[in-house]
C-alpha cells in the first residue's frame, strides 16, 4: 500500500530520497479508501491526493474534538473534490434506470 507524505519533510525526518511514508501508523478504514479512491483515478501522488490522505489521517486519529473532527471532513471533503476534479465518475447502470423512470413519471407517462 502506498504511504502518505508527512507534513514536514526536512532535516533527519525526511525519508530519503523523498519516498512516501505513513505518519500515522497503522491506516484506518477511512485513509485506506481515500488512498484507494486517489489511487484508482491515478490522484494518489498530487498535492490534493497527498493533502487528502493526510486529512483522513488526522480524523481517523481521533486526537480531535467534535467541533475539529467536522472542520477537517468538511475540508476532506472539499480537498477530495479538488483531487478528482476532472476525473469522469463512473456510471451506475441502475442510476441511469432510476433517472429514466424519473423522466417517465415527471412526463407522465409513468
Amino acid at each position: 500500500m502506498r504511504e502518505a507524505l508527512t507534513t514536514r519533510q526536512s532535516g533527519r525526518n525526511a525519508p530519503p530520497g523523498g519516498h512516501l511514508r505513513r505518519p500515522w501508523g497503522t491506516p484506518s478504514a477511512l485513509v485506506e479508501a481515500v488512498t484507494r479512491e486517489l489511487d484508482g483515478v491515478g490522484r494518489f501522488g498530487t498535492v490534493a491526493g497527498q493533502a487528502a490522505v493526510l486529512l483522513a489521517g488526522r480524523i481517523a486519529s481521533r486526537r480531535e474534538a467534535g467541533a475539529a473532527t467536522a472542520a477537517l471532513a468538511k475540508q476532506l471533503s472539499a480537498t477530495m473534490d479538488r483531487a478528482l476534479g476532472g476525473v469522469a465518475k463512473a456510471v451506475d447502470p441502475l442510476d441511469e434506470i432510476w433517472a429514466r423512470r424519473d423522466a417517465k413519471r415527471s412526463a407522465g407517462r409513468l
